[in-house]
Order: structure tokens, then sequence, then C-alpha cells
């Protein structure tokens, strides 16, 4: 029970560390971009979980919030890059040092253009429902 609500608060944590953000380029188009920061490998798996989420996710509020009904997602972009290093501590026991830390802060960002459409349109016909995305992702 306490390990589980630890990764809880962890987990809440971390995804804290994402944010994404839009960008329109015309009526129906917007860039979504999303980026997370993360050291240590719990931290980039929480990452790599919750940024491709909540980017989605802010895909269908556009969409929705413009009247739109479904949308499409083209030219997804990933990269990632180092960032810094976590602090360093070492621990002297007898003739003994102990050093920890130095772990890679990594910071992971995507990016992609959400083309919008309402029920109807041409080009809504197999693109992604926005509600049942919205509901999918809750």
């Amino acid at each position: 029970m306490r390990r589980s609500l630890f990764a809880l608060a962890l987990a809440a944590t971390v995804a804290g560390c994402v944010q994404t953000s839009e960008m329109p380029l015309a009526e129906n188009i917007v860039l979504i971009q999303g980026s997370g920061i993360s050291g240590g490998w719990i931290a980039d798996m929480v990452v790599a979980d919750q940024l491709p989420k909540q980017t989605l996710q802010r895909a269908a509020k556009a969409t929705l919030s413009r009247g739109y009904t479904h949308f499409r997602l083209d030219v997804p972009s990933t990269s990632s890059r180092q960032v810094g290093t976590s602090p360093m501590h070492g621990q002297v026991m007898g003739n003994m040092v102990t050093v920890s830390g130095g772990n890679p802060i990594n910071q992971t960002t995507t990016g992609v253009m959400v083309t919008m459409y309402r029920a109807g349109d041409p080009g809504a016909r197999g693109a992604l429902n926005a509600r049942a995305i919205l509901a999918e992702l809750k």
C-alpha cells in the first residue's frame, strides 16, 4: 500500500513536468507542441507515457473549442536531448567512498500538426473523434 502511494505521488509530480502548447496555423489547423523534462529511469518512463497522452488530449480540446468534431494528426516529430545532470553525492566510510547521482536530465519534445473537421466534412471520415478521445483519456 505504501509503495503504491509513493509511486502515485511520484508519477503525479513527474507528470507535472509535461507541458503542451498550441499555435494556430490556419482556421482549421493548429500546431501542438509538448515538452517533458525527466531525470532517471522512472521519470523517463512517466514522461514517455504522459507526453503523447497530453499532446493528444490537447489536440482533442483544441478541436472541440474551435467548433470542430474530428481531427487528424499530421507530420509528427519527437526529439530528445540532454539538458543537464542530477547532483552528485559522496559518502566516505572508512577507506571506501561511495558516489551517487550524475544521472542525465533529458528534455523530450514532440510536435504534431492537427487538421480539424466538422462531422460530415469529407476529411472527417476516418478521422479521430475528439469527444471519444477525451472520454478515452480520462
